[in-house]
């Protein structure tokens, strides 16, 4: 018996899926679903190489794209809220800033 369910949320083809099922199973069992949207800014603004002083231009596009993936994980959160409360399941969601680690 499934009592809660943890599904990443990001945008992607294969977190759309994720949902989908989550959804499925916490109707078919009564359970919690919890939707954890990732921005993994580690990612977004990791080093690489930039052509000599480019470094200010790679730190704006950086900031820019950084917002972009916020928006886009606020935006399925709140479809994926939208759908949970049709479905009359119980839920959490929360938007979680994701950075590498390094070792």
């Amino acid at each position: 018996m499934l009592r809660s369910i943890l599904v990443a949320l990001d945008g992607s083809e294969s977190s759309t899926r994720a949902s989908e099922v989550a959804l499925e199973l916490a109707s078919q069992h009564g359970a919690h679903l919890e939707g954890l949207g990732i921005v993994n800014s580690g990612w977004i603004q990791r080093p690489e190489p930039v052509p000599i002083g480019g470094i200010a231009i790679k730190a704006a596009l950086d900031l820019s794209r950084l917002g972009t993936a916020r928006e886009r994980v606020d935006r399925v959160l709140q479809e994926f809220k939208a759908q949970v409360a049709k479905a009359g399941i119980s839920s959490h969601v929360e938007r979680l800033k994701a950075t590498l680690c390094s070792s």
